[in-house]
């Protein structure tokens, strides 16, 4: 569970979907169509309305179920996200010894995974071209 919760959030999928919905709300915003204020006060439905009735793309980025990785520039809208790693690698008390969880032997192999993880230069989905 800790492996699979640490890599998602290293992937270019989770950096994708962010760009995406912080880019479309910028568009939005920069159109107009709503304001910061709005983004305390209305509903988060009434927010997703303006989007689906306003971006081209929405439609497709919210009924989409992949996020294709790559190497190679894509002509898509796209991210190329490098961000720095950090790992948390908690204090633990084993027979009377505080020691750090990447310590213990058993977990070694997973910590080395999480710390060697690199996911692909970037990410697109297929049909979507701009916001």
């Amino acid at each position: 569970m800790i492996y699979i919760y640490s890599i998602e959030l290293q992937s270019n999928r989770n950096k994708f979907l962010m760009k995406y919905i912080s880019d479309a709300l910028n568009f939005a915003f920069k159109k107009k169509l709503f304001t910061i204020n709005d983004l305390y006060t209305k509903k988060e439905q009434d927010i997703v309305t303006i989007l689906k009735s306003n971006i081209s793309s929405w439609q497709t980025f919210t009924s989409s179920n992949k996020v294709t990785r790559t190497d190679n520039i894509p002509k898509q809208y796209h991210i190329h996200i490098e961000t720095k790693k950090r790992t948390v690698t908690p204090l633990l008390l084993q027979d009377n010894q505080i020691i750090r969880l990447n310590e213990i032997s058993s977990f070694k192999p997973i910590y080395n995974k999480i710390k060697n993880y690199n996911d692909k230069k970037y990410a697109y989905i297929k049909d979507i071209y701009e916001i």
